[in-house]
């Protein structure tokens, strides 16, 4: 299916580029191909929405495209660059924009604070970077309201802003887990259930990143503590994974 669409896009619309990309390669090709091959593409979904000034597809395609880098393990300083450079042309290109009939902030708050901040956070903590080193390099964080990830973390959660609550939760999990912080991997993992767990979300976000460190997290501690729903939640999630495997041919 996604391939004939691509086919069909190529021959018939060249102007649906920029959310054809971003809905192939963000949500469909990843349950096929493996992630790497899908930057590019992102990437070319990201240039051709500043280019034809698309600026819901340019916030789309920059989120998958970060977001995909820093799960495939992309270069800390090198993403870093990169979200520093996308901040500065959403902010020139889009300033001001704000999504039809909406009141909300303009996009390019929403970007900064619930997207591209957490990131740009996360990145920074596991470069071990201190507050001076971190002052040196800074982009636009004096415009977001919100710096700390556990208070954007909080902020999404009232706010019921699905998307960036999934993201964010996936950054502290990681983040966590990476610097041996189990305790706390164990909660952000416990607040995915919480957000996530229910049938309904589930289809809606379905994560292969939160499901793959929900195995991890929670077989170490059924090791641990022997509690058996530890070992429940482990399962659960590593039959997941088997189910998504079946789909894929990597």
């Amino acid at each position: 299916w996604g391939q004939s669409t691509l086919s069909l896009m190529n021959l018939y619309d060249k102007g649906l580029v920029p959310s054809i990309y971003g809905l192939l390669y963000g949500a469909v090709f990843v349950w096929k191909e493996p992630f790497q091959l899908q930057l590019e593409p992102l990437a070319h979904g990201v240039r051709s929405s500043f280019t034809r000034g698309d600026v819901a597809f340019a916030t789309i395609n920059t989120v998958l495209y970060l977001r995909r880098s820093f799960f495939i393990g992309k270069n800390i300083r090198v993403l870093i660059g990169e979200v520093e450079a996308l901040a500065r042309q959403h902010g020139n290109c889009f300033g001001n924009a704000t999504f039809p009939n909406s009141s909300d902030l303009p996009i390019y708050s929403l970007l900064l604070q619930f997207h591209l901040t957490p990131l740009y956070n996360t990145l920074h903590d596991l470069e071990g970077a201190t507050d001076t080193s971190r002052e040196e390099v800074s982009f636009i964080l004096d415009k977001v309201p919100l710096l700390n990830n556990d208070d954007i973390l909080i902020a999404t959660i009232a706010k019921k802003r699905y998307g960036p609550l999934h993201a964010v939760l996936a950054y502290q999990t990681l983040k966590s887990f990476m610097l041996r912080d189990l305790d706390n991997a164990l909660d952000y993992t416990n607040q995915y259930m919480e957000h996530f767990g229910t049938k309904d979300l589930n289809l809606k976000h379905p994560s292969i990143w939160n499901t793959f460190y929900e195995a991890l997290i929670t077989f170490h501690f059924m090791r641990q503590t022997g509690e058996k729903h530890y070992q429940v939640r482990g399962e659960n999630a590593l039959m997941k994974m088997k189910k998504w495997s079946r789909h894929s041919d990597w």
